[in-house]
């Protein structure tokens, strides 16, 4: 028969094998979580950067005013040169 002792060390042996491989695991985990919170917060900031730098609607509408004003004048410009001519 085998002795107790032995089979009492195989035992605490494969328990501290296991033991050591679940804690690399879980501590693999743990330091991917960490990471993808840090991406996650990146991406967010981005996100936040690309929706801020977006022009309003109305400075737009301002902006298209202005060059249809501009436009409408070089226009009436050129049409009063082509008539002199």
């Amino acid at each position: 028969m085998v002795d107790q002792s032995l089979v009492n060390a195989a035992i605490a042996a494969g328990g501290a094998a296991v033991s050591f491989i679940l804690k690399r695991v879980f501590d693999e985990i743990d330091r991917m979580n960490k990471r993808e919170q840090v991406i996650a917060e990146k991406l967010n900031n981005i996100e936040v950067l690309i929706a801020g730098n977006y022009i309003r609607r109305e400075q737009f509408d301002s902006a298209m005013r202005m060059l249809e004003t501009k436009l409408d004048r070089l226009d009436e410009k050129l049409s009063r040169k082509v008539d002199l001519d």
